[in-house]
């Protein structure tokens, strides 16, 4: 009840001015949210073996604007083939074992595409010499600012080992969900809303 200032007498209804119902603006509530995507650059290149530090792919880690990210692990899928013919998989090659994606990566390396900042250089695991195909980073602390996209550089080390034949070729993709974790300022787990960025067929390759 709304009542005059210093007494206890209520005003009356048809003193309010507006004295009718008042309709604000639609609210819409956003939760975090992590968006997964393929950076324009680099592009699929071609290198000769033993190159250091070269950029393979980007991918773009958008937060959505409920909230600031702090991305704490990823997992990196490698691909690979030998170029006579063979359908690019993940670790190894589908017809020649001695082809893997280890044996062509010698080291990888996690970079923040826009400050040059390296993210880690420290794999906590790394399958890819194996039909697992993955590298992983853990107790990472790249940090991406609420509506902020930001690009993650993939550079590996390319090994000395001989190309199986006339050249060999290599990629990376997030491929599920769950490869990428980070924390909202809530400190609740936030994955990524979806999943392979660099698709099966793989639209970035690195060629020895």
């Amino acid at each position: 009840v709304m009542k005059y200032a210093g007494t206890n007498t209520a005003v009356d209804d048809s003193d309010i001015v507006p004295n009718t119902d008042l309709n604000g603006n639609n609210l819409t509530i956003q939760s975090s949210a992590l968006t997964l995507g393929l950076s324009s650059s680099p592009l699929s290149t071609t290198y000769v073996k033993g190159s250091k530090g070269i950029e393979a792919i980007g991918f773009d880690f958008t937060a959505a604007r409920a909230s600031a990210l702090k991305v704490t692990d990823i997992k990196l899928s490698g691909y690979v083939r030998d170029t006579s013919g063979d359908t690019i998989t993940l670790g190894v090659d589908a017809t020649d074992s001695g082809v893997t994606a280890g044996g062509l990566i010698s080291a990888v390396k996690l970079y923040d595409g826009a400050t040059g900042a390296l993210i880690s250089d420290t794999p906590s695991n790394s399958s890819l010499n194996t039909t697992t195909g993955t590298i992983t980073f853990n107790n990472l602390a790249w940090n991406i600012a609420a509506g902020e996209t930001r690009r993650l550089l993939v550079k590996p080390d390319l090994s000395s080992n001989a190309a199986s034949g006339t050249s060999d070729q290599c990629s990376f993709d997030i491929a599920a969900t769950t490869d990428v974790t980070a924390i909202d300022d809530s400190s609740k787990t936030v994955n990524a809303a979806a999943a392979d960025p660099n698709p099966t067929n793989n639209t970035r390759v690195i060629t020895v």
